[in-house]
């Protein structure tokens, strides 16, 4: 029997107040996970922080303001959004050790809030970088009159 099937199988034997035993078995490694890629996220953010704040010195002092105000920006929100990743670990084992339903929807809760906030990062690096292209094209344009 494959894997779908075996998890509709016990979907229908629990009767919508159980979780396989498959998705609770796979639990704890996606946990490990979860928060070692909140760990890492939150050690390249630092990096990214250093690396922004060493080349904001290279900068002229026009784009000081506009590339800090984005940077500001974009580091509160990665930084909320590696807050709820590793909220959410917590949450999986939480529900590990009470393998209560309504802590299982807690982990659902905070899987779709990280994937809320994650697409708000990624379209305010969009418009960051749409700003980013804009200051520098300005800046050019009014060094040449």
């Amino acid at each position: 029997m494959d894997y779908q099937n075996s998890l509709l199988d016990d979907e229908n034997e629990s009767q919508n107040d159980e979780i396989s035993n498959e998705v609770i078995q796979s639990l704890p490694a996606n946990a490990f996970w979860v928060k070692f890629a909140a760990v890492i996220y939150f050690i390249s953010n630092l990096i990214i922080i250093g690396t922004v704040s060493f080349l904001l010195s290279f900068l002229p002092a026009t784009w000081g303001v506009s590339v800090i105000i984005s940077c500001l920006i974009y580091f509160s929100i990665s930084l909320w959004a590696n807050f709820i990743l590793f909220d959410y670990g917590n949450k999986i084992t939480e529900f590990i050790r009470s393998k209560n339903i309504n802590d299982f929807a807690n982990v659902i809760q905070s899987r779709k809030l990280f994937w809320k906030i994650s697409v708000w990062l990624i379209i305010s690096l969009v418009v960051l970088a749409f700003l980013a292209i804009f200051f520098v094209f300005f800046s050019l344009q009014s060094n040449r009159f």
